[in-house]
This record gives structure tokens, C-alpha cells and sequence, in this order.
């Protein structure tokens, strides 16, 4: 640039103040496991409830200030699956250690999703030799309901029959279209729905999605 150019230089791209939260708030739920396992051994239900509802609550506001911020990431978004994964994990697990007489109650349909359930999740990776999520909106309504349907159960000890059945529905349905999808090979991620019409612009953009999905599939 000439010494006489009044053109001033560009300013340089600054992080957000808080870009930092965003995973700070993702190892707080990992950090948070331990204490709710101690409090499942010490068969305080009501407590492990409470503390994985407000887990919970951090797994949606992390995203979304990722989001806002501009900062998601793939080691970000590695992060926040493993969190999830280890949280909805150990929330089965409490409810088999604490809330066992609903196995017993439930015991045959709950046996006959986890099959059909595991056999989609092992065809998908027979498809693509790693695992599959398609971010499908049929998936994330099913987790939610039965999210908040087993935290219900952990701190009342009761559970409403028309509530669970409609959260086993939802779980079926969900794996249903997975498997739909994976049948018909469409696994390029942020899949929507297939019940749904495309949005505009979906064909243009799914056509580079496959060359992205790894990265995609990362985010948050």
C-alpha cells in the first residue's frame, strides 16, 4: 500500500468474547457424569433427576450459542456427541438401577425396539463402515420425548402408560424412516425428513453434501 493511500487496512477477524462458553458449558455436562453416578449409587433418584434434566438443558443452550457465535467446530461438535451419548447412556442404566420394576413391566416391547433399533444402527454401518446420523427431525423428536420421558420416571417412580406409548412409537417411527434412508442410500446427513417435502435449494446442496458430510455431520 502507498504511504498516501487513504484506504484504511482491514481490521482483523476477532474471536467473540465468549466463544469459549459454548464448550465450557459441554465439558461441564461431561464433568458432570461422575457426581451423578455417585448420587445413583447412593439411590438418590429425585437428585439424579434433577441433575440430568440440567445437563440436558446445557445440551441445547451450548448449541445454540455455538450457533450464534459462530464458533462451532468439528472437535466442538465431537465433544457435544460424546457428552450426549454418555449422558442418555448412563440415563438408561440409572433407570435399570433405580427404576427396575418398569423393565420388568415393559420388558417385551422395550426388547423388541432395541432389536429392530440395532439391527438399522448395524446396517448403516454395514453401509458406510462408520456410524450414520442423518439428523433426521423424526430422530431428535423421539430422543426428546423419550428423554424427558425416562427423567419423569427416575423422579416420580410412576410413568403413564399413554406416555410411554406414544414415546415407543415415536422411537419406532424414528427408526423406521433411519432405516428407510439407509435402504434407499440417501446417508449424506441432514437428511430433514423424507415425510416432508424438499426445501428449495435441497437437490443443489445435497449434490456437495456428500463431499462435506464428514465435517457436517460434526457440527453442532
Amino acid at each position: 500500500m502507498k504511504a498516501n493511500d487513504p484506504t484504511p487496512p482491514a481490521p482483523s477477524a476477532r474471536r467473540p468474547a465468549l466463544a469459549w462458553l459454548p464448550n465450557a458449558l459441554t465439558r461441564a455436562r461431561l464433568y458432570a457424569l461422575p457426581v451423578l453416578w455417585v448420587l445413583a449409587f447412593l439411590q438418590l433418584p429425585q437428585a439424579v433427576a434433577i441433575g440430568a434434566a440440567a445437563a440436558a438443558f446445557t445440551d441445547v443452550l451450548d448449541g445454540v450459542l455455538a450457533r450464534r457465535l459462530g464458533v462451532t467446530s468439528r472437535r466442538g461438535g465431537a465433544l457435544d456427541s460424546l457428552a450426549d451419548h454418555l449422558l442418555s447412556i448412563s440415563l438408561v442404566v440409572w433407570l435399570v438401577m433405580l427404576r427396575s420394576e418398569f423393565f420388568r413391566e415393559q420388558g417385551l416391547p422395550l426388547s423388541l425396539w432395541s432389536a429392530f433399533a440395532l439391527g438399522v444402527l448395524v446396517l448403516g454401518w454395514m453401509r458406510r463402515r462408520q456410524p450414520v446420523n442423518l439428523h433426521l427431525y423424526s430422530a431428535k423428536v423421539a430422543g426428546t420425548v423419550g428423554y424427558v420421558f425416562g427423567l419423569l420416571l427416575l423422579y416420580t417412580g410412576t410413568y403413564s402408560r399413554a406416555f410411554f406409548a406414544a414415546a415407543l412409537a415415536l422411537a419406532t417411527l424414528a427408526a423406521l424412516e433411519a432405516l428407510i434412508v439407509i435402504l434407499a442410500r440417501r446417508t449424506d446427513g441432514h437428511g430433514g425428513s423424507i415425510f416432508l417435502p424438499p426445501r428449495r435449494g435441497r437437490g443443489t446442496a445435497a449434490a456437495g453434501a456428500s463431499h462435506m458430510e464428514g465435517a457436517e455431520a460434526d457440527e453442532r
